[in-house]
């Protein structure tokens, strides 16, 4: 079955476990199992990668994995007789982790290994054999199930894409088209911060705000020679007008492309 990463950090350690195994599966691994919930001596997955087999410790964190997990992986391989060492964890390591895995040699897999594996796995390998049925039963979900979620999950997707072109439309109706943020073209008359204004009062307010903002600029400039402070709360508000002119700018283009294209069509 497939997994979301989503779905894996909200999973319980041993489900977890189970379905890390049918990751493994399903991306080429063999003679993988999972050892017991206790007693499992650091190491919860078995595993063999071409001819090298892994003593496999799992952990589901939402914080940084340690040393302590490394130090029982690096233990639990050889109780279990296998040729190499790992720590799996749906986050990340911490630096200590990460230097004792480097001198003893245990390999740390992270979230990115995980989503590759999600992003690899085949549903078609041997999908009807024992061995991957086991984990896709024990973690609780079945394929069917998973393609249920699915589905779900795209028509959630498609209510709320439909729930937002109706706001907007709603938005149009009340407001009329949006020229800019606050400016609004509705039955041929602008309208700026819910106020009428003609389209040469407009294109002049245009000027005043990108006038002002140069003046806050150079002014802050200047009193930057007095006041550190003041002079960089001069030259934020005259930054904030600039950009705010920009908006009127692109309100005035868009009323001039909807102009012309009304010309053009009658």
């Amino acid at each position: 079955m497939r997994y979301t990463i989503e779905e894996l950090d909200c999973m319980e350690g041993h489900k977890f476990e189970y379905a890390f195994a049918d990751l493994l599966c399903h991306n080429g691994w063999r003679d993988v199992d999972v050892t017991s919930e206790s007693g499992d001596y650091g190491v919860d997955v078995i595993a063999r990668r071409g001819n090298v087999l892994y003593a496999i410790q799992c952990k589901r964190w939402n914080n940084s994995v340690g040393v302590a997990a490394v130090r029982d992986a690096a233990a639990g391989m050889d109780y279990y007789h296998c040729s190499a060492a790992a720590v799996i964890t749906n986050h990340g390591y911490t630096k200590q982790a990460e230097n004792m895995a480097k001198n003893i040699g245990v390999r740390l897999f992270g979230r990115d290994f995980l989503l590759e594996l999600i992003d690899n796995y085949d549903e078609g390998w041997d999908e009807d054999t024992p061995e991957i049925l086991k984990w896709e039963k024990l973690v609780g979900t079945s394929p069917n199930m998973a393609s249920d979620n699915s589905n779900k999950g795209k028509k959630a997707q498609a209510k709320n894409i439909d729930k937002k072109k109706e706001k907007k439309e709603k938005t149009t109706k009340e407001k009329g088209i949006e020229l800019a943020k606050h400016i609004y073209l509705k039955e041929g008359q602008i309208y700026l911060n819910n106020d009428k204004i003609s389209y040469k009062g407009l294109k002049f307010f245009k000027v005043f705000v990108a006038f002002s903002s140069w003046l806050l600029i150079i002014g802050g400039c200047l009193i930057l020679v007095v006041s550190v402070w003041q002079g960089l709360l001069f030259i934020i508000f005259g930054g904030c007008f600039w950009a705010y002119s920009r908006s009127i700018k692109k309100a005035i283009s868009k009323y001039d492309e909807l102009k012309t294209k009304k010309a053009t069509h009658s």
